[in-house]
Parts: structure tokens; C-alpha cells; sequence
């Protein structure tokens, strides 16, 4: 049983959020039995800036009768904020293809900025805060001396819980270099860098550079939501758009999680991506995926109440993490899942949203002392 929450949205608000949710990555809105009257816009505000997907979802508002000039002012402001960043993408990202154009290096950028740049919206839509490069560890030295040239101050050392990754900053704008494309360590040992940019074709629009195979842009995509522990809508919503650029060929895509035995992990994905729209390949079947009927049931009660969250409560945390553990495959993935489960960060963050639940429950007046104390 999940938890009650104050902050459900009335019927009129879940239906306008789902519309906005959906148009967010098809460009458009479907207006078929909507109605924007009795919604609850500070809610909508809240969600939207929670998924970070409010520069997308503005423009879809705009066309709607009766919105309250305070939402308008703040769309437009994340509208700006977007398109200014995507200029300072845009400027780095040419500034890496004259690094590799002179040094001969294979640098493959991964996720958004290799075809957010393809869809209707752009960077002007989707706030990008960060650029991801992949590359050989033969060439991470001249690409470090490199990028620092271009006035990028390195962290001085490594990620510790990531291993394989350094940052970069020039001001408000972030460069990681990767060794591998997942950031969790139980997924490394799989993927390999080298057969990933030997795979990697021609980024059209800022060559030398690289983008990923089409299966292997799937896999690390549906890994990135994992190790954020879906606590965005944002990265399925990227998804979204990245199938409807890409249109990869579902059989391949299958084969692909086959191979790394990560059909769990893709179903849930799946899941999570028709609740936003997304119609799942017709061929496509849940024992293809290896995926239980217990399984489905636990991701779609996840998804369902995930929607309409504005944070995450303590039966939510408990279900994700249920899912976890059954979606790992193998005595040694199991054990990856369940090793983090009793770390102290786990434990506070359990204990911290119990708390929470619990506080919500107390009658006021004790809630006053509570805090008092």
C-alpha cells in the first residue's frame, strides 16, 4: 500500500499533466476531451520543475486558455535559460571537434546533445547541464590537456564511487570524460569501450565526433534512468524522443539487452516510457523480456504512483528498490543489487523518509511540540 500523499492532483490536473507529458517529447498537444479548467497550476509548476522538463512543457501551456500570468513568466524564464544554454553546448561541442579534428582522437559524445539537435524543439527546450564523452584511455591524456586548454579546470582526481570518470568546468558549463558508459560498476565489466566506439558513426553536425550505435545508445539510456533511480521523468521522456528520432529496429534493440542480460532493466524502462505515451513494438512481449508477471505488476504500481509525485515517499523507495533486486539476473548481479541496499546512505535515506511519513501522520499539535523539540 503506498502512501497517502496531500499533494495528489485533482482529476483535471493528472489529465492536463499526462497531455503536457506526452506532447513534451511528441512536439505536440493532444486537445481530444481536455479541459483546462479547475487545474491545479502551482502543482503542475511543482511537477514540472521537479522532472526538469519545464522549458519543454511551456510551449504546450502557451496554447491554453487561461493560464496564470505568474506559470507564463515562469516558462518563458526556463525557455530563456535553455536557449542560452544551448548556446554554450553548441560553442563547446565545437570547440571538442576541433580537438579531435587536430589529434585524431575518437571521442563519442553520449545522450541528449547527439539528437535533441534533430528534434522539433532542441536545445531550445531541454536545459542540457552537462556533455558526456567516451573515449579510449590512450587518448584521455592529450583529451585532458586539451580540454583544460580551453580554460576547463579539472576536479584534480576521479569520482570515487564512479572510478572512471573526471569533470571539467568553465564556468557554469560541465565536461565528463568517461572510461566506460555506465556509471555503475556492476555494468562496466559488460560494456565494452572499445567495441562501443568501434560501433559509433559520424555525429553529422559536429564532425569528427562520434554518436553511438543505435542499440547502444538504447542500452546506456535505459542504464542512465537506472542508476538515477528513476527519480526524474526527464530521462524517459529523453527516451521518448530519442525513439522517435532514431526509430531503431525493435528486434535489435532486443537482441542487443539480450546479449547483456539487461531485458529486466529494458522492460522496466518500457514500462515506465508507455505511461508518457510511448507505444511499446507490438512484437514485444514481457516473457520476451524476461520479465515475471510479479515484475510487471511491481513496475506498473511503481510508474502509476510515480506520476503524480512530487517527491519520493518511504513505500515508494522500498518498492524501487524491490524492483531492483528482481530485476538483476545471476547470483552475481543479485548480490550488486542488494550489497548498496546496507550502506549508510541507503539507511538514512530510508530512515529520513520514514520519519517524514511519520511527522505527516501526527495530529498537529504534537507535530508543533515535534518540531519545537
Amino acid at each position: 500500500m503506498l502512501d497517502s500523499d496531500p499533494h495528489v492532483p485533482n482529476e483535471a490536473t493528472r489529465n492536463l499533466w499526462l497531455a503536457s507529458l506526452a506532447a513534451s517529447w511528441k512536439g505536440r498537444l493532444s486537445l481530444d476531451a481536455l479541459d483546462s479548467r479547475g487545474t491545479d497550476w502551482p502543482w503542475l509548476l511543482q511537477a514540472a520543475k521537479r522532472h526538469r522538463i519545464l522549458e519543454s512543457v511551456c510551449c504546450v501551456w502557451d496554447t491554453l486558455p487561461d493560464v496564470p500570468d505568474a506559470i507564463k513568466c515562469q516558462s518563458w524564464m526556463a525557455s530563456e535559460k535553455a536557449r542560452h544554454r544551448g548556446e554554450a553546448v553548441r560553442q563547446a561541442l565545437n570547440e571538442l571537434q576541433g580537438v579531435a579534428d587536430r589529434h585524431g582522437l575518437q571521442i563519442v559524445v553520449l545522450k541528449s546533445p547527439t539528437y535533441l539537435t534533430e528534434a522539433s524543439f532542441g536545445f531550445d527546450k531541454r536545459y542540457v547541464q552537462d556533455i558526456d564523452l567516451l573515449v579510449h584511455e590512450t587518448d584521455l591524456d592529450i583529451l585532458r590537456r586539451e580540454i583544460e586548454c580551453l580554460g576547463y579546470q579539472g576536479e584534480g582526481r576521479r569520482r570515487r564511487h564512479k572510478g572512471r570518470e573526471w569533470l571539467f568546468r568553465r564556468g557554469d558549463m560541465l565536461i565528463e570524460v568517461h572510461l566506460s558508459a555506465s556509471n555503475r560498476r556492476r555494468f562496466q565489466t559488460r560494456l565494452s569501450t572499445d567495441a562501443i566506439i568501434g560501433r559509433a558513426g559520424p555525429f553529422d553536425l559536429h564532425p569528427p565526433l562520434l554518436r553511438m550505435a543505435h542499440t547502444d545508445d538504447a542500452i546506456v539510456l535505459a542504464l542512465h534512468a537506472y542508476h538515477h533511480k528513476y527519480r526524474r521523468l526527464l530521462w524517459l521522456r529523453d527516451f521518448c524522443v530519442w525513439w522517435r528520432i532514431r526509430d531503431p529496429d525493435p528486434h535489435a534493440v532486443l537482441a542487443a539487452f539480450k546479449a547483456l542480460s539487461l531485458e529486466r532493466i529494458g522492460w522496466i524502462t518500457w514500462m515506465g516510457m508507455e505511461c508518457l505515451g510511448w507505444r511499446r513494438p507490438s512484437s514485444w512481449t514481457a516473457r520476451q523480456w524476461d520479465c515475471s508477471s510479479r515484475l510487471s505488476q511491481c513496475v506498473q504500481a511503481f510508474w502509476q504512483d510515480s506520476l503524480f509525485r512530487l517527491e519520493e515517499t518511504y513505500s515508494q523507495a522500498l518498492l524501487r528498490r524491490q524492483i531492483e533486486l528482481r530485476s538483476a539476473k545471476g547470483v552475481r548481479s543479485k548480490f550488486g543489487a542488494l550489497t548498496p541496499l546496507f550502506s549508510w546512505r541507503n539507511i538514512s535515506e530510508l530512515y529520513r523518509l520514514r520519519s517524514r511519513q511519520q511527522a505527516r501522520r501526527l495530529p498537529n499539535d504534537h507535530r508543533l511540540i515535534s518540531e519545537d523539540l
